[in-house]
């Protein structure tokens, strides 16, 4: 899929911005021709279908160019930390080649594609063809070129970039990064570039707001990664005087739940939202008995975006339920009208 994709952005968008970093621009033109001598490179070294390439590279356009050209021969890419790589790449130099890729190989729904890490126990999370085509699907659509620049607030090999990639692709959207957070220098980027939505975790969006930048061109900020308390909904939606939605997903679960920016004010402020389009909810109890609304329990989610596994396959048999539920090891309860309300939170993507 990103094979496909990275050339028809290439061929729409040509010399538009795909990945910015500091004084680093590459275009989605050159996103697609890089990473196919990248990916000349790597078959040139032997790597193939199923190879596990191992990213030991800055947080910038390299790391995406590598991504994207690992894709485009069949193989999957992870962070440094993966246990057992047939490659590690730490930097790209004399990697390239000049010939073209080998020929793109037939359909695989389940051919994994890149392997993701959970922030809270740094667990690897395998994702594939057919989970980042439902995050696709859900993001973009039949629609190309309707995306606006964003600040990336995650590293590039957690779920906000690495599962999103597709979705950036298809509509033409520029990702700002950082190499590493701060919050004066995401407070300057959001401003110089005029970015219409400033995104991130809640820590990390109060630690902006205290810098006291105002940020004028901000349309909509979005909360995600952690529960955020009410106090700091409400402050942000004060201090920038616009929406601001409360998302939830877990890393296992692909997609999740997310107020929107015209609903009441209190969802953001006391939800988590409801469920995204082809997400279910459930909620249980330790005996994997569904609750009633109201009812406080663990919460499950399902969707095609789903992982495939663990790297470590013995822990996929407490993580996923009979009916394809995966666990997400928080506890809430569903509301009278469909909002999810997390109890003793814990979350994080």
């Amino acid at each position: 899929m990103l094979r496909l994709l990275a050339g028809e952005a290439a061929r729409r968008f040509g010399a538009r911005a795909a990945v910015v970093s500091g004084s680093s621009c590459l275009s989605f033109a050159d996103l697609d021709t890089l990473s196919d001598r990248l990916a000349a490179g790597l078959a040139h070294r032997g790597v193939r279908i199923g190879d596990v390439v191992a990213l030991a590279l800055p947080e910038g356009p390299e790391w995406v160019l590598a991504y994207v050209a690992a894709a485009k021969i069949g193989a999957v890419t992870a962070g440094a930390g993966h246990p057992d790589p047939a490659i590690v790449l730490p930097t790209l130099e004399r990697l390239g080649r000049p010939e073209a890729p080998p020929p793109p190989f037939p359909p695989g729904p389940e051919r994994p594609v890149v392997v993701v890490y959970t922030a809270r126990h740094r667990r690897g999370v395998v994702f594939g063809d057919k989970q980042l085509e439902a995050i696709r699907t859900h993001g973009a659509g039949t629609r190309w070129g309707t995306g606006d620049a964003r600040l990336v607030s995650t590293r590039l090999d957690h779920l906000a970039f690495a599962t999103r990639l597709p979705v950036f692709l298809q509509t033409g959207r520029t990702s700002h990064l950082l190499p590493r957070w701060d919050p004066d220098a995401a407070a300057r980027l959001v401003r110089d570039h005029r970015l219409p939505v400033l995104q991130g975790s809640p820590r990390q969006l109060a630690q902006v707001m205290e810098t006291g930048a105002r940020l004028p061109e901000v349309r909509l900020v979005l909360s995600s990664g952690a529960p955020a308390a009410p106090g700091l909904i409400r402050k942000l939606r004060e201090w920038y005087g616009v929406p601001v939605c409360n998302r939830y997903l877990c890393t296992e679960a692909g997609l999740g739940l997310g107020t929107r920016p015209d609903d009441p004010p209190d969802d953001a402020e006391r939800t988590v939202g409801r469920p995204r389009a082809g997400v279910d909810v459930s909620i249980r109890d330790p005996n994997g008995r569904i609750l009633a609304r109201g009812e406080v329990g663990e919460v499950l989610l399902r969707s095609r975006a789903v992982m495939s596994g663990y790297v470590e396959t013995a822990r996929n048999v407490r993580v996923f339920a009979r009916d394809g539920f995966v666990r997400t090891g928080d506890r809430g309860y569903i509301d009278g009208t469909g909002r999810l309300t997390l109890a003793d939170p814990h979350v994080g993507a």
